[in-house]
């Protein structure tokens, strides 16, 4: 009928130039804003990358070490294989064989530890240390992808090692490898050599440092984020810890390799000394690798160390974490008065009567507080660490001019 023409003709005209948001309807992409909160805030893989890589090489120093010191122990049987006409070529290929056998048992015995331990650390999270995350909704998420990629990583890095630490096999003859000698001693030209590169390589990385160093001290680093939410000053960090580590390396290789001939004299810590540098230069590379070891473990522990600070012991300073505040408050209610007068004070309460215990004690306290700077709140999500999504709508603070001319 006409009628029912009319209705749907002024139906679609209604709709068509009418706008939702005057009507106080919304739409939402809710599920396209869910999967950006739980990106999260900030991608924490590329500092933890840095952290585990000087992990990841104590970890390959100690392979090439144990391997290493495996070969020595097995020098006579090495000599052995070469006598009943092994070349040395198929020596190495029969250890690889047999360290690629361990580097893969190894491999799949680490994914499986890495998994389990992901689902305990996920564990203690939503129990023991929820307050930490101030949530119970977290699940470990696996990817096989990620599984395969660090299985593989980890068995070409410990083939890698297997493979640099058989290079020394070429080396000796049959007749040294069935007594049991293993390296060769190196002409005075050869050492020469590697002295000059160590030499160059610690003065140059030393260098490297030293300039990002003051570089840092000046301000010239900038502040701004570099790549995946990693400041430029977190990648200076790295960067003047691997240049130092190995321009201490190299000189170490280079006095090794500078005194081991010397003869040992003098008496007391001074001879001592000498004497341990002697017997450390007799295997320069295994002494090196020792050292790196120890170095990369302690950098990590010293670093993670260095970035924790203990409030209690802080004072209240303008630039500190608290903005120089000893007490922060938060009302259930408005409060519109100006605390910092006696008038304001009492009209909320905030007093101390005769007759209330510890009056004394109280009243100290009160007088204590020198300023109280109140805030405007606009209520909305937690932007601080205790929330693990990404905050689309944070609380705001509307700061007074008394804090304004504070200048923060």
């Amino acid at each position: 009928t006409n009628l029912e023409t009319a209705q749907e003709k002024f139906t679609d005209a209604l709709v068509k130039h009418l706008e939702i948001a005057q009507t106080g309807l919304a739409f939402r992409p809710v599920k396209f804003q869910n999967l950006s909160a739980a990106r999260g805030t900030t991608d924490f893989s590329g500092l933890f990358f840095g952290f585990s890589f000087f992990l990841i090489l104590s970890a390959t120093i100690l392979i090439g070490l144990l391997f290493r010191l495996g070969i020595e122990r097995r020098a006579s049987q090495v000599g052995l294989l070469t006598s009943i006409g092994y070349t040395s070529g198929q020596v190495r290929n029969l250890f690889l064989l047999e360290g690629g056998i361990v580097v893969l048992v190894g491999g799949l015995l680490g994914v499986a530890a890495a998994v389990g331990y992901a689902e305990l650390m996920v564990y203690l999270l939503k129990t023991l240390w929820v307050g930490a995350i101030g949530t119970r909704f977290l699940d470990v998420y696996i990817q096989p992808v990620s599984l395969l990629a660090g299985f593989g990583i980890s068995v070409l890095i410990t083939l890698g090692t297997v493979w640099w630490a058989l290079r020394q096999l070429k080396k000796p003859s049959t007749r040294d490898l069935l007594s049991g000698v293993v390296e060769t001693a190196d002409t005075p030209e050869k050492l020469a050599q590697r002295g000059k590169l160590a030499w160059k390589t610690s003065l140059i990385c030393g260098g490297l440092s030293l300039v990002i160093l003051i570089a840092a001290l000046l301000g010239l680093i900038p502040a701004s984020e570099a790549f995946m939410g990693i400041s430029w000053a977190v990648v200076a960090f790295f960067i003047v810890g691997m240049a130092m580590l190995t321009a201490s390396l190299s000189f170490l290789a280079w006095l090794l390799g500078s005194d081991h001939g010397f003869a040992v004299k003098g008496s007391g810590l001074m001879g001592t000394t000498r004497l341990g540098l002697r017997n450390a230069a007799r295997n320069r590379m295994r002494s090196v690798l020792t050292v790196g070891l120890i170095a990369s473990a302690t950098f990590v522990i010293v670093a993670v160390a260095a970035g924790h600070r203990n409030p209690a012991v802080e004072s209240p300073d303008k630039d500190s974490g608290n903005g120089g505040f000893s007490l922060v408050a938060e009302s259930s209610t408005p409060i519109n008065y100006n605390l910092n007068t006696p008038v304001g004070r009492k009209r909320i309460g905030l007093t101390v009567t005769t007759d209330q215990p510890d009056a004394k004690q109280k009243q100290e306290a009160l007088d204590a507080i020198q300023e109280i700077v109140s805030f405007r709140v606009k209520p909305g999500e937690n932007a601080s660490c205790l929330n693990i999504y990404q905050t689309q709508l944070p609380t705001i603070l509307g700061a007074p001019q008394t804090m304004i001319d504070r200048g923060g």
